[in-house]
């Protein structure tokens, strides 16, 4: 078990046997000084000596003693942890949180046979898309993006264009390469949370 506020990339590791012990639990909640009324997951920080005397209180050890027992005995009855997701989706989760990259090809990229953009403009969706969630770039976005979008199973990224480009066709790629990057960043729609 771990904790982290930036879960860690697994990586290219072995994911059979990561995918049957993983299981997050995300915390919504942040504490911060002064927080927000309007930011329901932002509450009041506490100083750390003050919390750890109201954790250690009667009350709260014995409802962290009750929700020990009710899990041991659903354990027990189930004769497992009765997570609702398949171990596949728990680990496909996991990496979408602990990788805005991966979070990027999933909510913004579909596989279409009649579309096509090229790879600078992915970028450049990716870099707009980064910021507006608060995600740092990196000196190798461009390739760790082009290798995630590689990887990535529901995109057709491999056989896509099986045969060389041929951009005749293309509305973006025949115009000067600042007025078509203007042109797309309006028409990408992003849900800002």
């Amino acid at each position: 078990m771990f904790a982290a506020n930036n879960p860690p990339i697994l990586g290219e590791r072995d994911k059979q046997a990561i995918t049957s012990r993983l299981t997050s639990v995300k915390l919504p909640y942040t504490f911060v000084n002064n927080p927000s009324e309007t930011d329901r997951f932002k509450k009041q920080r506490i100083p750390e000596s003050n919390l750890e005397a109201k954790l250690l209180t009667d009350e709260a050890l014995s409802g962290l003693l009750r929700l020990a027992v009710d899990g041991i005995q659903h354990f027990e009855m189930n004769d497992d942890v009765s997570v609702p997701e398949t171990p596949m989706e728990r680990l496909q989760r996991y990496e979408r949180s602990a990788d805005p990259i991966r979070q990027f090809g999933h909510e913004c990229l579909k596989d279409q046979d009649s579309e096509y953009v090229v790879k600078a403009g992915i970028m450049i969706m990716y870099n707009t898309w980064a910021k507006s969630r608060g995600h740092e770039l990196g000196p190798n976005t461009h390739q760790t993006l082009h290798d995630a979008v590689q990887g990535t199973a529901e995109l057709n990224y491999a056989t896509s264009r099986p045969d060389p480009a041929d951009y005749a066709d293309a509305y973006l790629l025949l115009q000067p390469c600042q007025s078509r990057y203007s042109s797309m960043i309006p028409r990408m729609t992003f849900q800002i949370t």
